[in-house]
């Protein structure tokens, strides 16, 4: 349930952080949000991977719809390929890639705070 959750709120703050900032202000988003909710980092990756990649595999496919695939099309034929789903495909995969590594990021930083926290009272000086 936290995994669901999780991913609710990245692809939501994702999506709003991007109507304002660029790109990898998903990143950003995955990352506090995996540093706020403690999960293992196998998890944490999985969150960012799927909420960033699903959110961007739909607005590539809205933006695709309404242009027709035209788009798509043509930066396919630059990378010599025929097929417009490929760039879609590769669009999310490059984007749930980003937001995993954000999120794993996030919950790496949330660990290294909460060792170093446990480490300077274990060995504070009187």
């Amino acid at each position: 349930m936290k995994l669901a959750i999780k991913i609710a709120l990245i692809a939501f703050f994702s999506f709003w952080a991007e109507q304002i900032f660029p790109w990898w202000s998903a990143l950003v988003c995955a990352a506090v949000i995996s540093a706020l909710i403690p999960t293992t980092s196998l998890r944490a990756f999985m969150s960012g991977f799927t909420a960033v990649g699903l959110l961007w595999l739909v607005c590539a496919l809205i933006f695709s719809a309404q242009t027709d695939f035209v788009l798509s099309s043509r930066v396919a034929s630059l990378f010599g390929v025929n097929s417009s789903a490929f760039i879609i495909f590769l669009t999310t995969l490059i984007g749930g890639i980003a937001g995993g590594m954000g999120a794993l990021c996030g919950n790496q930083l949330r660990k290294t705070v909460q060792y170093k926290a446990a480490y300077r009272s274990r060995h504070a000086e009187y």
